[in-house]
This record gives C-alpha cells, sequence and structure tokens, in this order.
C-alpha cells in the first residue's frame, strides 16, 4: 500500500521542484515511508499505517485534480479529467471507511456472520481479502477445508481423540512402522497435505513419504533420532514430491493473537488432561507426568485462583 503511493506522492510533489527541493523531498518520503513500515511491522500498529495511508492517497487525488486544472486548457477536457478524480477520490473514501469498519468492528462483524449464515453472511463480508474474514463463521474443521489425521503408539489414544476430538483417520505407527504406507492407504494414494512432524531425523523419511506432491512438512520437534548410516536422503525425497521441509521453533506474537482471537470468537475448548498446584512437588510432577507421554491433551499449572 504505502510502496504504492509513496513514489506517486514524490512524482507528484516534484514535478515542478527544483533539483534542491526534489532531494530533499525524496528524503523526508523515504523517512516517513521507513518509520510507518518499521512501525507497524514490529509493532504490529494499525492506526499510524491506515492514517498515513489514508492522507497519502488523499494528497495524490487533489494533487492530481489541481494539476488538472493548472495544466490542462481545453475546458471540456478539463473538466471530464476532474470529475474522474472526484470519482476516484469517491471511491476511495467509501472503500478505505469498510476497510476501518472491517479493521475495528472486526469481532462483532464475526458474530453477526456467524449468527445470520450463508448467503446473508456475505452481506458482512466488507472487503472480502481480509485475513479474518470468512473462515472465522464457519464450523472449525470446514474452516480449515481439512480432513484431521492422527498418529500415536496407543490404540486407546486413537480411539479417544477419533471419538472425542474430531480425528478423521488414525495410525498407530508402533502397529504400522512403516507408517506412511498406511498413510497412502488412508488416502488412495494421495498422500496429505500438511503433517506436524515431531519425531525428527528418526522419521522425517515417513513424512516425505506420506505427503501429497506439494505439500508441506512442518518439523516442531526431534523426539526420535535416527542413526547416521540410516538418516534419510531428506533432499531427494524433498525434491521428488515437491514438498516444502520448514522447521518451526515458535511462532510471532501476530499468530499468537490470531490464534487466541479465532480460539475466543468460535468459543473452542482445549482439552486439558490434568492440571497441577503450582507448587514444588507439584510442578516436578506436572513435568513428569508429561515425559511419560501418557497425556491426551494439555498439562497446565495453576498459578492462581
Amino acid at each position: 500500500m504505502h510502496l504504492l503511493v509513496t513514489p506517486l506522492l514524490y512524482r507528484i510533489f516534484t514535478i515542478q521542484a527544483s533539483p534542491q527541493n526534489t532531494r530533499l523531498i525524496g528524503i523526508l518520503l523515504l523517512i516517513e515511508f521507513s518509520v510507518v513500515m518499521v512501525v507497524h511491522m514490529v509493532m504490529n500498529e494499525f492506526l499510524l499505517h491506515a492514517v498515513t495511508f489514508g492522507l497519502g492517497v488523499l494528497l495524490v487525488a487533489t494533487q492530481t485534480i489541481k494539476l488538472v486544472s493548472q495544466r490542462v486548457p481545453h475546458p471540456f477536457t478539463r473538466k471530464k479529467l476532474r470529475n474522474i478524480g472526484l470519482f476516484g477520490v469517491c471511491s476511495f473514501v467509501f472503500g478505505y471507511m469498510v476497510w476501518l469498519i472491517d479493521e475495528w468492528a472486526c469481532n462483532p462483524l464475526i458474530r453477526i456472520r456467524h449468527s445470520v449464515g450463508l448467503p446473508l453472511a456475505f452481506v458482512f463480508e466488507l472487503h472480502g481479502w481480509h485475513r479474518r474474514s470468512i473462515h472465522h463463521w464457519l464450523d472449525p474443521r470446514q474452516s480449515r477445508g481439512s480432513k484431521n489425521h492422527r498418529s500415536s503408539s496407543s490404540d486407546d489414544k486413537l480411539n479417544l481423540v477419533k471419538q472425542n476430538f474430531g480425528a478423521d483417520l488414525t495410525v498407530n505407527y508402533k502397529t504400522h512402522p512403516e507408517w506412511s504406507k498406511e498413510v497412502l492407504r488412508l488416502t488412495n494414494g494421495e498422500g496429505v497435505d500438511y503433517i506436524l512432524e515431531n519425531g525428527g531425523s528418526g522419521t522425517i523419511g515417513e513424512s516425505l513419504n506420506a505427503i501429497k506432491m506439494g505439500g508441506n512438512i512442518s518439523v516442531i520437534g526431534f523426539l526420535s533420532r535416527a542413526e547416521q548410516s540410516k538418516m534419510p536422503d531428506i533432499a531427494s525425497l524433498a525434491l521428488a514430491r515437491g514438498a516444502v521441509v520448514r522447521g518451526i521453533v515458535v511462532g510471532s506474537t501476530q499468530l499468537l493473537e490470531e490464534v487466541t482471537r479465532f480460539v475466543a470468537t468460535k468459543g473452542l475448548r482445549l482439552p486439558v488432561d490434568k492440571v497441577f498446584a503450582f507448587k514444588e512437588d507439584a510442578v516436578i510432577e506436572a513435568y513428569e507426568y508429561v515425559s511419560s507421554g501418557s497425556q491426551i491433551g494439555k498439562v497446565c499449572i495453576k498459578v492462581a485462583e
């Protein structure tokens, strides 16, 4: 947005300027652009970004209309161009206000869309490309547009998550050591689109065999290490599948805010397996419980009533 507006501002304000003023205007606009972008990206700040963008576009529009009046001698042509400029200004103001409403009234709009349902929900979609738009008023699993596959070494756990948490397909990797073959069988040979890989080098080969062409594998752990002699050829496997293998340590603040907002908006209740007190013995017990791997869901430590 600012990458588009800033060069236009520079061109309009320097069209009749001296070389010295042209350089000065360029420096000032560069400073303004840099400050706004850094503040917006680092602090996830919206107001400064929105206000400066709006002012920039309005300056471009008003200065363009002014230049038309000064430089187009023919009255009829000048009037036509000015009308086009005014129409552009009005269109921008309307779209800009819709954008601001969608940003500042996001949660109320989500609730309205959720309550009225399709097809009336599209009336309240405003500018539909917004990152928090249509998927919020769909069912959580529909919003992902996906089937949920789970793997575990325990059939009891798999049955529990299938009954209580909506897993579509499950695979026991002890029963099926080469579990990628079972995944391919269950998906009619297609494979899966997205894999959360928490095994590391010991299981990444199976993940690459189970991934669909062009799929994504996010490596989030390294619970299973392969011997050097048995290390899979990750480069060749990824190339053969056209897969993206990405390591993820922790998400950004923005991603955390978005998933928190999604959970709150949908009223989702995350499964909590066990809650421990905030005491030394209880905290140690909590970590030991997590290490045992017997939990299904979150293990929490309650720090306050």
